[in-house]
């Protein structure tokens, strides 16, 4: 900024309004240009940066033996394939894979769990069953010793109307045989022995009920105390395949099966991927050797091996390598057109009516290149 010092050396500032002014547009235009033209100039010299550590490498792999090339081809092809099929391993390995991996964990114990589980489910099963059909006749006996208990009162009822009944009979045939001067004995034998009738049926029947009630009570106690031997039971076992199916990672017996069959077809995935890594090792330290053994230097074999197993970026280096010198060209070139620009500005200050206008611009200018320049560059 020396120059622009000079140039516009200590003056007050008097910035003049002006609107319509062909040559105001004209230097916003210049200084339009020049942000434009500083910008394509900065992109260039960093292309041109990563160009330039391209060139040596390059050359240094382009100069060698056709031999060699061919080598170096079949290690990368090598290399390739094996990365490939480590690639279409990597998601059928067990290590990735959180459920085979417990697989592998408990891979001894899987087989004699597989039937020891098998065997405790259909015991849970088993005592689930027994306790659902248990718990129905409960409430059969439940319904039954209802209906024996309603039985009982309605016996009991029927029982005391026959009684008076039988009372109201006996003295309803005393009264009429009593007008009547006839004989008595003989209603009287009738409706006594049907009187004993009754009482035994009666007496009979009562003891039956009561019978059934007592069957009824020993039988709900039994059923309650099945229920609850078997509901000890189930929870244990329950409790002991929900222990193992949390330690295995599985939900039943079908996906402890799957697993397992899974495991065993992925087991020597584990195998196969280790040697295809082992490949794409030796393939790249043979890379490494042939180019160590051609002097190549140590800074550029990496850049030249990253080349080597993936051709299409040496093809964009060469790409890149090639329009070097065009880009240099540009570079010049647009350096040249940013000096006229500035003689441009530096003709529009040294007249009083724009000085102060291209001061400011000129301030504006640098505070961008200082403070934005870069981010835009790169956006």
């Amino acid at each position: 900024m020396g120059w622009y010092k000079n140039l516009f050396a200590s003056k007050k500032r008097n910035i003049q309004t002006y609107e319509n002014n062909f040559n105001d547009l004209d230097i916003d235009s210049l200084f339009a240009s020049l942000r434009a033209n500083t910008m394509k100039i900065r992109r260039q010299e960093k292309l041109l940066d990563k160009i330039i550590p391209l060139q040596k490498p390059l050359n240094s792999y382009l100069a060698l033996e056709k031999d060699v090339h061919n080598s170096l081809k079949n290690y990368a092809v090598r290399f390739k394939d094996s990365t490939d099929e480590k690639n279409k391993l990597h998601l059928r390995l067990i290590r990735n894979n959180p459920a085979l991996l417990r697989m592998e964990i408990y891979e001894d114990e899987i087989p004699f769990l597989q039937q020891e589980l098998r065997h405790v489910n259909n015991l849970v099963n088993t005592y689930k069953n027994n306790i659902e059909y248990l718990k129905e006749e409960k409430e059969d006996l439940i319904s039954d010793r209802e209906s024996l208990i309603l039985g009982y009162n309605v016996l009991k009822n029927f029982g005391m109307f026959f009684l008076i009944l039988l009372v109201v009979g006996l003295i309803l045939i005393f009264a009429i045989s009593q007008m009547l001067r006839e004989s008595i004995w003989l209603y009287m034998s009738i409706l006594a022995i049907v009187f004993m009738f009754f009482v035994v049926f009666l007496i009979l029947t009562k003891e039956k009920l009561e019978k059934e009630l007592r069957k009824n009570g020993v039988l709900q106690k039994k059923v309650a105390k099945y229920i609850q031997k078997f509901q000890i039971h189930y929870f244990n076992q329950q409790q002991y395949l929900n222990f193992q199916f949390k330690k295995l990672g599985i939900d039943n017996l079908n996906q402890l099966d799957n697993y397992f069959e899974k495991y065993l077809k992925n087991k020597d995935h584990e195998q196969n991927y280790k040697q295809y890594l082992q490949s794409m090792q030796i393939s790249e330290q043979k890379i490494k050797e042939i180019l160590r053994d051609y002097d190549i230097p140590f800074e550029d074999i990496g850049i030249i091996e990253e080349w080597i197993l993936n051709p299409s970026k040496l093809e964009e280096a060469k790409n890149m390598v090639s329009e070097m010198e065009n880009i240099q060209i540009q570079i010049e070139k647009m350096k040249e057109h940013e000096q006229e620009l500035y003689q441009t500005l530096m003709t529009y200050g040294a007249n009083p009516i724009y000085e102060n206008i291209i001061k400011e611009n000129m301030e504006q200018h640098y505070n961008w290149i200082n403070e934005e320049f870069e981010k835009e560059v790169n956006s």
